[in-house]
């Protein structure tokens, strides 16, 4: 059951950083990163369940934009996404 999902302010910021980082990393890199969060989003958004709980109602979804690149998104059972870190 693909459930909507809403984004909270900060993880738009959040994103915005991340992509800044990539791009002065890498030019295109941002790119990657928006592309593989559109589908780690979608993944999330299909089948919400299958995420591990890391803190009390929150789970977490790694995905890669690149071998060397991880990102982060947490979502709380509320359908929200809630943050979307980069781990360089």
């Amino acid at each position: 059951m693909a459930v909507r999902l809403v984004f909270a302010p900060n993880a738009g910021l959040d994103i915005s950083e991340a992509y800044i980082w990539y791009e002065t990393h890498r030019l295109g890199l941002g790119e990657e990163f928006l592309t593989s969060l559109d589908a780690c989003v979608e993944r999330i958004r299909r089948q919400p369940l299958i995420y591990p709980v890391v803190h009390e109602a929150y789970r977490r979804a790694d995905a890669a934009v690149s071998i060397r690149h991880l990102f982060r998104v947490c979502r709380n059972d509320g359908n929200g996404i809630r943050c979307v870190s980069h781990l360089p």
